[in-house]
């Protein structure tokens, strides 16, 4: 029904002259409400397929498009992406005026709130980051832009915005930025290796460079004994152990760091409390230790020794990886020194017996 089309009234009546001036007058008067009504009825429906189109075209958006009062922040409006995204009703969204910050990840919620103060205060639009709780657990960053919307008395009356999951480009940018950690990691122990030095004070350097790029609580190096059969201490960094403090022969097979070194396997656990095979679980548990990772270290099937991390964090695949190729090139370089060691040695006999040698004659 085009709206500029013309409209006809007609009435029919056997007993009436419509001819009479108020009838006329009545026809005109009925014609013009009921054109009224007509025109407005159309309005109502153009209006009402406009909103159904937003609504389909809103739904339709892979974000959460949400209205909020900015007094209160209270949401007047969630789009069900929410629920699909994050596995929470609307409803919630829309009935708890806390929801929100009930979901936000503990890390976020200073950020969060600073960032909504300076926005309302400067009347301006502004986008950031919030990492959430979804309702399975899952962790899910998300890019929040959201507008500032004043009345016309200019105080700020409400918040319209959208949220996306950027959850793999948060994943991508850290696995990016674990990666060059952990190569200036590779670069550091690297280094200290090649600084020079007697092997106690080389490896503790490589101690010290994995408790600093890996954030563990004890790093330590231990060498092996082929004669005794004994995995012997050779440097530490971080915190020393309650009762013995040191555990400084260690048998091949005893606890994790001698199993690593027979069974010449690396092993990390991020649930090291509950591992049966804990030397100190006590010192453990009070330290906060919850992750454990011991790497062989081999040259040419030769055990040299075992490198052995404790940490109060998860230690990630990455870190796996960093520690294998450490472990790798501490063995090298714990062959290099125990070689010059030997050669020093033999030398230091050779000289002496040069100059006893002539008495001896």
């Amino acid at each position: 029904d085009d709206s500029n089309s013309a409209k006809v009234l007609w009435l029919i009546s056997p007993g009436h002259d419509f001819r009479d001036a108020d009838w006329i007058d009545f026809a005109r008067g009925l014609s013009d409400h009921l054109g009224q009504a007509l025109t407005l009825a159309g309005a109502f429906a153009r209006i009402t397929e406009s909103e159904e189109k937003f609504r389909q075209l809103v739904e339709s958006i892979e974000g959460i498009v949400w209205e909020a009062d900015a007094l209160t922040g209270r949401f007047t409006y969630v789009s069900p992406c929410a629920e699909a995204l994050l596995g929470y009703p609307v409803k919630r969204w829309l009935n708890d005026p806390l929801f929100f910050q009930s979901i936000l990840h503990p890390t976020e919620h200073n950020q969060a709130s600073e960032e909504a103060r300076r926005s309302l205060s400067g009347n301006r639009t502004y986008s950031t980051e919030y990492c959430v709780i979804a309702a399975d657990g899952r962790t899910v960053w998300l890019h929040d832009t959201v507008r500032v919307l004043p009345g016309r008395d200019g105080v700020v009356k409400r918040l319209r915005g959208m949220m996306v999951d950027i959850t793999d480009r948060k994943r991508i940018e850290e696995e990016r930025a674990e990666r060059l950690h952990l190569v200036a990691f590779a670069n550091e122990v690297a280094s200290s290796l090649a600084s020079g030095g007697s092997l106690s004070d080389v490896l503790n350097a490589c101690c010290n460079a994995t408790i600093s790029r890996l954030n563990a609580a004890v790093v330590r190096i231990y060498t092996y004994n082929a004669k005794s059969e004994m995995l012997e201490h050779q440097a530490s960094a971080g915190l020393l152990f309650g009762n013995t403090q040191f555990y400084p022969r260690i048998p091949l097979g005893k606890y994790l760091i001698g199993l690593v070194a027979q069974l010449r396997q690396p092993y990390m656990t991020n649930d090291f409390l509950n591992d049966p095979r804990i030397a100190d679980a006590e010192w453990a548990r009070h330290n906060g230790i919850t992750a454990f990772a011991g790497h062989p270290m081999i040259v040419e099937d030769r055990l040299v020794g075992v490198l052995m991390v404790l940490s109060c964090q998860p230690l990630t695949a990455f870190a796996a990886q960093a520690l294998t190729a450490t472990a790798s090139m501490i063995a090298v370089g714990v062959e290099r020194l125990l070689a010059e060691e030997r050669l020093i040695e033999n030398r230091r006999r050779l000289d002496t017996f040069t100059k006893v040698a002539p008495l001896a004659i």
